[in-house]
């Protein structure tokens, strides 16, 4: 069997994606039938694969220069994975004071747009990332040489800094871990998943909506993207390993460039699963 499409293929949800990547979330949103309104990349390979895939959306390259707030409103859904070299393992793992640490850049388009649901993506190794805070003098103490001064460092785990984030802006958010084999995928890439919704979807279903409010919590939310139903999910978007470098007269930098892309991309079979969660809960 293959992917069900949207049921209501008059309705189209409006998705827009940042650190877009090759469009892992755009190809998921696709499946769907959604419309992909725009996409934030600033590397110049991610870019033509979106233009030669994606060529209806709008493109636009550095998060830091994008002003969104023409699309608030109107975008259903942001998805994104930003920068994970700041928290993973492979790397230095200075998470905040790295400079490509864009959470916060992805947190203002969010904030710009206001769209009913966010979805997130990013290694679990920023689930053991903390960043100091303000650090305190709690008070002065005499000792037998001098007067010493204790202090204190307050710390956050980013996660948390990230969860408040949402809330303060009026989402519910729940983290998830998704490994890539949980859909099928050959390999295990546990990968850390921020699940977020408007507290303004959930207060106008309250008052106009038909569902009942308990429809819309995260619990049965995370309950239904759990079930994964292998059968539905083409072999085109499982992600499988295999041979990138043939003998076939493409140029070492392209190769390089494809390994690069695709080795930061996410699994679009995931993001496919937790869109279709998304799908049947928006126009429940």
């Amino acid at each position: 069997m293959g992917i069900r499409r949207c049921e209501n293929e008059n309705v189209k949800m409006k998705h827009g994606s940042i650190f877009s990547g090759v469009g892992g979330f755009d190809l998921a949103a696709s499946y769907l039938n959604w419309e992909n309104v725009f996409q934030i990349e600033i590397d110049s390979f991610c870019q033509e694969v979106l233009r030669r895939r994606f060529p209806s959306s709008v493109r636009y390259c550095d998060i830091r220069r994008v002003n969104a707030k023409k699309y608030y409103g109107a975008i259903d859904v942001i998805s994104g994975g930003w920068p994970c070299q700041p928290f993973s393992a492979a790397g230095k793992r200075r998470g905040s004071s790295d400079n490509r640490y864009l959470w916060p850049q992805m947190l203002r388009i969010i904030n710009e747009v206001r769209p009913t649901w966010v979805v997130g993506e990013n290694v679990v190794g920023i689930t053991s990332m903390v960043q100091s805070s303000l650090s305190t003098s709690l008070a002065d103490q005499a000792s037998l040489w001098e007067e010493d001064k204790t202090y204190t460092v307050e710390e956050e785990f980013i996660i948390e800094t990230i969860c408040k984030d949402f809330e303060r802006m009026g989402y519910s958010v729940q983290p998830i871990i998704i490994p890539a084999c949980a859909v099928g995928a050959w390999h295990r890439r546990d990968r850390i998943w921020f699940l977020a919704y408007s507290d303004r979807f959930r207060y106008e279903r309250r008052l106009f909506g038909t569902c009942r409010t308990e429809e819309i919590l995260p619990a049965p939310f995370l309950t239904r993207i759990k079930t994964f139903n292998l059968q539905r999910i083409e072999k085109d978007i499982l992600a499988k390993p295999g041979l990138i470098e043939n003998y076939d007269g493409f140029s070492t930098r392209l190769v390089k460039n494809e390994i690069k892309g695709y080795g930061n991309s996410i699994v679009p079979a995931i993001a496919y699963e937790i869109f279709r969660a998304i799908d049947i809960i928006h126009h429940a």
